[in-house]
């Protein structure tokens, strides 16, 4: 599913803390913060960080190509993605580092390239494991190749 820019994502999101329709059986819930927009806006003006939103946008939806992941944009530089049924662990964490090297490839502007870095924080929750304890993997990504706090759940 995709949201248009009116959609509210706290609204989509609502039935994955109530288990409902294609939150059923879980998934992988990421939070993505671009770096450095800021900058971009105080550098190049925010008509050319509209540029790097739109290109990110367009680079997170293809990160979801299932008719049940979710892309939205939280607001500013913010965006959630889910991923309906993806339970393991170690595969949303190379989706999660799929999704870091693509938003940290240097985006086309009408400027010349401007080079961006991502934070993601990751959730992983499925049917069978409901507790905080035991439904989390969190992660932290800030450049391709770099995960800073991985923690995973006790056995």
């Amino acid at each position: 599913m995709k949201l248009a820019p009116d959609d509210n994502v706290a609204v989509a999101l609502k039935p994955l803390s109530a288990g409902e329709g294609i939150f059923l059986d879980g998934g992988t819930l990421m939070f993505v913060d671009l770096n450095g927009l800021a900058q971009v806006n105080l550098q190049h003006g925010m008509a050319v960080g509209d540029e790097v939103l739109r290109v990110v946008a367009d680079r997170l939806r293809e990160a979801c190509p299932r008719r049940d992941d979710l892309v939205g944009r939280l607001g500013g530089d913010e965006f959630a993605l889910f991923f309906a049924g993806l339970v393991s662990p170690e595969v949303a964490l190379r989706k999660a580092q799929q999704v870091v090297e693509s938003i940290c490839r240097p985006v086309p502007t009408s400027v010349g390239p401007v080079h961006t870095s991502v934070s993601i924080g990751v959730q992983v929750s499925s049917s069978s494991h409901r507790s905080p304890k035991t439904s989390a993997v969190m992660s932290v990504f800030t450049m391709p190749g770099d995960i800073a706090n991985t923690r995973t759940p006790p056995a």
